[in-house]
């Protein structure tokens, strides 16, 4: 460590464009960004984790499905297979994936996530599909 230089595990503050804090967390070489995404659930989900309003999720650079999920079923355990199947990983029918108002139902789990979600600008949205006749 360099004089006046701070503890690899120390996180520093950044912001981007719309104000909105990132975490970067000082690696031995390099940075690793942690986004903050903000996650709509559906009501039901929200009743079983015991949530109330919207979900703030630190997630790990790349900003993906996948990644936001993962987040999601770590810090509330008692939703995993709600969303995702526990074996396969793929998105339980009847709920839809939102992203600045478009379906992301059927993206690929590891695409990148439009940037004004992973800033947190926009919410990941997770609805509850209808259907009925």
């Amino acid at each position: 460590m360099y004089p006046g230089s701070k503890p690899a595990a120390q996180a520093r503050v950044l912001c981007l464009h719309n104000q909105r804090p990132l975490l970067a967390l000082r690696a031995s070489i390099r940075h690793v960004l942690i986004y903050m995404i903000r996650v709509i659930i559906p009501y039901h989900l929200k009743m079983l984790a015991n949530i109330s309003g919207e979900v703030q999720l630190d997630v790990d650079a790349p900003a993906t499905q996948r990644a936001v999920l993962d987040a999601l079923e770590s810090r509330y355990p008692m939703l995993r297979g709600t969303i995702r199947d526990h074996v396969t990983h793929e998105r339980r029918p009847f709920l839809r994936f939102f992203v600045c108002e478009q379906d992301w139902s059927l993206e690929p789990p590891d695409a990148p996530l439009p940037e004004a979600v992973a800033s947190g600008a926009e919410p990941f949205l997770v609805i509850g599909a209808i259907a009925g006749g």
